[in-house]
């Protein structure tokens, strides 16, 4: 738990806040004054939407801090900390206590498992719940049992669109189930009825893939799911490693059926596959969300079945994983740190205590995939930029030297080119 913690939470002041962070920051000010809504986040999917809880949540959580930019990661780093520890209990009712402690040693080592900066802050608690799920479906059937999964798999659809990849779960399940869908879903219905099933029929055309223009070789899909699971244990060691990974992680998968006979973690390992088969287009990696925890599981289970096997093997496991954790860690323990958000709060900081209270213009001259976060640190600063340009102007420059600009601040890979009244005080 301490390591999880620490891994997640020591360098969340430099994590980015990009998009994903954004959308969430705006939309709970938005909540916060007022503005409710019945969707959530738009999917890479146009006219597709996921329901608005997570971001009513965030909002309650924004307002008790205060609207800290910090929140959003921080929250990420939560859900992927408890998904260590419940990698481990999880593991352990399952499989026994050694397949708990391997599953979870090796999420807990893997620079790839929930990585805050690569990871949308949506999907992150999407590994967490279908751990949870494995735990609450292997219950003994009951209405309470029920509901909970119906619920467990409602939260799924206000986080991420492939929350519809537990929907065969429902089979295990019972009316109950259903309830907890619904209630939890509810402001997305009453969307739908108002909007004559505009999502619906979205979806349709998603699934169709009348969107997609050059569809890919099956080929080509089964491999981007593999790609997915194996940035779990692939060590950033070389093309080398990068193939061994892939290697490892394709026998897993071959032999997860004598490996393990849970068909429900099967289930949540193989759906994602399904999924990524049927779409002909381009699914993004972290689709398979519900599907790494189960592979970690069922990785564990393998080793646990090879240390008991034999105890000359012990050694060897023990050294392999150290050399997986060390490897791992300088990759973690060194994030890529030059436009964290700790970075853009100092430029920002820096402009408003340099302006004072004179008006001035605030520009941005950015690479369009770096000029993300700012519309809501500067609500969030309180900087009261000119709506028109006026001088004095600071313009912030991302990268610092985009175009050979000459910036006269730099704040790791962000820059400021100062008025020139200031620059000549300077």
């Amino acid at each position: 738990m301490v390591l999880a913690a620490a891994k997640y939470f020591w360098f969340l002041p430099q994590l980015p806040f990009d998009a994903d962070q954004e959308y969430l920051a705006l939309k709970s000010d938005e909540i916060l004054n007022g503005k409710l809504t019945l969707l959530g986040a738009p999917t890479s999917i146009g006219g597709m939407f996921i329901g608005p809880l997570y971001s009513y949540f965030v909002a309650a959580v924004m307002f008790i801090f205060k609207g800290n930019p910090l929140v959003i990661n921080g929250l990420s780093a939560f859900w992927a900390t408890l998904t260590v520890i419940a990698l481990f209990f999880v593991g352990k009712r399952i499989f026994g206590s050694h397949a708990g402690i391997f599953a979870a040693a090796i999420g807990l080592a893997a620079s790839r498992f929930l990585d805050i900066a690569n990871i949308p802050p949506l999907v992150i608690p999407m590994a967490l719940l279908a751990l949870l799920l494995l735990h609450f479906i292997k219950l003994s059937p009951n209405p309470r049992r029920n509901l909970i999964i119906g619920v467990l798999i409602g939260l799924s659809l206000n986080l991420h669109f492939s929350g519809i990849f537990f929907f065969p779960l429902l089979l295990t399940a019972g009316f109950y189930s259903l309830v907890g869908i619904l209630v939890l879903i509810t402001p997305l219905i009453a969307f739908e009825l108002k909007h004559n099933f505009f999502i619906v029929k979205n979806a349709i055309l998603f699934l169709s893939a009348a969107q997609t223009e050059e569809p890919t070789s099956v080929y080509h899909r089964l491999t981007e799911f593999i790609n997915s699971i194996s940035e779990l244990i692939r060590v950033p060691a070389g093309f080398t490693f990068e193939v061994l990974a892939k290697i490892i992680t394709l026998i897993i998968l071959i032999f997860s059926f004598k490996l393990v006979k849970n068909r429900i973690l099967l289930a949540c390992l193989y759906l994602p596959l399904f999924f990524f088969l049927l779409y002909p287009g381009h699914l993004l990696p972290y689709y398979a969300a519900i599907s790494w925890g189960p592979f970690l599981l069922v990785l564990g289970a393998g080793l646990s079945k090879l240390w008991n096997f034999n105890p000359k093997l012990r050694s060897a496991i023990i050294i392999l994983l150290a050399i997986f954790a060390t490897l791992q860690f300088k990759s973690w323990s060194h994030p890529s740190t030059a436009q964290g958000l700790d970075k853009k709060l100092a430029a920002l900081q820096y402009i408003k205590l340099a302006a004072g209270d004179k008006p001035f213009y605030l520009s941005r001259t950015m690479y369009p995939t770096v000029d993300f976060g700012y519309t809501y640190l500067i609500k969030y600063m309180d900087i009261r930029s000119a709506p028109t340009p006026i001088d004095p102007t600071y313009t912030l420059v991302s990268p610092a030297d985009w175009h050979q600009i000459k910036s006269d601040i730099i704040f790791g890979d962000i820059g400021i080119v100062l008025p020139k009244e200031k620059n000549n005080e300077q």
